[in-house]
């Protein structure tokens, strides 16, 4: 938190095609997008990923992963439509979870995710994270 300006907003960092409409650029042979989203929700810091998660997206992941670990609240990464990740998003994803386990916090994985959880186990990461799946939205419903 920077004590002139105050604690950052939340913010959407990346914007790209919605979901769905990635994987059709992909069948048309345009190349898939990703997209990366940070908002505090319910007393918790939410990070939104979507679609092709990789090295287009690194600035906006370390950006996302500095806003949840400095609110020093619970962290939830709701990777559900996640398409495709690579090291960079696994990369995130555990320095993260190191970073906030240092302090006594964890952090969150919504799912289901089966490529995301794969790629977490092959790398050794999976005890840093809890899993649940699905999750509510602002009215309480759950989130598609």
């Amino acid at each position: 938190m920077n004590e002139k300006s105050g604690p950052r907003p939340p913010r959407h960092l990346h914007s790209v095609q919605p979901v769905g409409l990635a994987a059709r650029a992909r069948a048309e042979g345009a190349a898939a997008h990703g997209d990366v989203a940070v908002y505090d929700q319910d007393g918790a810091v939410v990070v939104l990923l979507r679609g092709t998660i990789d090295i287009g997206q690194a600035q906006e992941l370390e950006e996302a992963g500095g806003y949840a670990i400095e609110k020093q609240i619970p962290i939830l990464v709701d990777v559900r439509h996640v398409e495709m990740i690579d090291s960079v998003g696994i990369s995130f994803l555990v320095r993260v979870a190191a970073s906030i386990r240092s302090h006594g916090r964890t952090i969150t994985l919504c799912g289901p995710a089966p490529l995301v959880e794969e790629m977490l186990s092959v790398a050794g990461a999976a005890p840093l994270f809890t899993w649940v799946e699905g999750r509510p939205g602002p009215s309480g419903m759950a989130t598609p």
